[in-house]
């Protein structure tokens, strides 16, 4: 049975960013959101910075709305938004392309408990609700709480678990991909995601397999507790040095190969019709086998796709017609 590339997204309880979706969803077999009902979510707790430098959970502003923005013509806030977010990729949920991590158990936040290693990674997200003041901040209370769960596994991006880095580096890479093959990435509708989905399904594991091993070099790369923009940047980096390159190559030898093709086809069917043995005659077959000799041997050499490397490119060239 082949593996199947499950990760869990620790960012937020949704996956706003239109462009990280796609990329989320098209290079994982199925994204995990931290458990959250979007339709009645839970609202929002604020983290406060105290005077030895540590963050504690100060207060629970559920009913918050925050931000108030216009969308769709209607008028909607932070706490509306979900539920309209999930409603937008229903495909997906329903495919199971997106789902939620297991319901966890009743956990209750008191005040003074010291979030000092959550808060710094919280401060990393790009969905964080700051305010005025550089020592407070608020955040969804779904995602605070599973932030603190002990009992999830797998690879996570943005994990607090550093033992899990390895999934936060192959997303900026896949990321910097995507980004660079399909321009407008971050326009994909759920419909084009599934179809995207579908047409790469048989290269992905090359591609992930491939970025795996690129994601080394953005580990060796990186200072102890890097950002997420350092990181993004390193794997940005390493796409365009270590990968664009050879992928030009590889478009180059795919064209010379489907034009060698066609060749190879017309020089066999030329062959064919100067074979001037009966069908019924041993000359006539040694005639044939001389003359797909080179076919055969062409076939042979197939083997190297089935490598990492050229599944990715294969994975990456599909990525790119679709733009």
């Amino acid at each position: 049975m082949d593996k199947k590339f499950i990760v869990t997204y620790n960012s937020d309880t949704i996956i706003s960013d239109p462009a990280e979706l796609a990329t989320l969803c098209v290079f994982y077999d199925q994204v995990l959101l931290p458990w959250e009902n979007p339709f009645n979510p839970s609202g929002f707790v604020k983290l406060l910075k105290s005077e030895n430098g540590n963050y504690v959970f100060e207060s629970d502003d559920s009913k918050v709305n925050f931000i108030t923005f216009e969308k769709d013509g209607k008028v909607c806030n932070t706490l509306d938004y979900p539920a309209i977010w999930w409603e937008e990729n229903t495909i997906l949920f329903k495919e199971s392309v997106l789902d939620q991590v297991p319901v966890p158990n009743s956990f209750t936040l008191d005040n003074n408990i010291e979030l000092t290693d959550i808060a710094r990674a919280l401060l990393q997200s790009p969905h964080l609700m700051r305010t005025h003041s550089p020592n407070e901040f608020y955040v969804h209370r779904q995602l605070l709480l599973h932030l603190m769960r002990q009992d999830l596994d797998g690879p996570g991006i943005m994990s607090l678990n550093r033992d899990q880095n390895r999934a936060t580096y192959t997303f900026y890479e896949a990321k910097s991909v995507f980004k660079y093959l399909i321009p407008k990435v971050n326009r994909l509708k759920p419909e084009e995601i599934m179809e995207l989905r579908h047409r790469v399904k048989d290269t992905r594991e090359g591609f992930s397999m491939h970025l795996q091993k690129l994601s080394l070099a953005v580990e060796n790369a990186l200072k102890e507790n890097a950002s997420l923009r350092d990181i993004s940047y390193e794997a940005q980096k390493i796409i365009e040095t270590d990968l664009i390159p050879d992928y030009y190559e590889f478009r180059r030898q795919l064209q010379f190969e489907k034009i060698s093709t066609v060749g190879k086809l017309l020089e066999l069917s030329g062959k064919f019709f100067e074979i001037d043995a009966a069908p019924w005659t041993p000359k006539f077959w040694g005639q044939l086998i001389t003359g797909i000799g080179s076919t055969f041997s062409h076939a042979a050499n197939k083997k190297s796709d089935l490598s990492n490397v050229q599944q990715s490119f294969k994975f990456m060239h599909i990525c790119e017609e679709k733009s």
